[in-house]
């Protein structure tokens, strides 16, 4: 960014909406593959289904961190978690 300034990161943003649904969707596709296709147990097909969608937030922010136009977002990870909790919620119960 021009003058070494960083982008704005407000809590309630486009950016946050699209980590929440992505970690969601995540959950949701990785539990129905390890559980339903893959014939993993509840627990276990969970377990991973969540732990490959925080996986991937963490990534995403390493990787941002990195970078000289963009930076690490705790609010992003926070999306991301909250994402996960709502696909474990939503997808992942009887």
């Amino acid at each position: 960014m021009p003058g070494g300034s960083r982008p704005a990161d407000p809590w309630l943003a486009r950016d946050k909406a699209a980590h929440f649904a992505l970690s969601c969707a995540v959950v949701g596709f990785g539990y129905h593959l390890g559980h339903i296709e893959g014939g993993q147990g509840r627990r276990t097909a969970r377990a991973a289904a969540a732990g490959i969608a925080v996986s991937l937030g963490a990534l995403k922010e390493f990787r941002d961190g990195s970078s000289r136009a963009n930076r690490f977002s705790l609010k992003d990870l926070a999306a991301d978690l909250a994402g996960t909790a709502c696909g474990i919620l939503l997808f992942t119960r009887k």
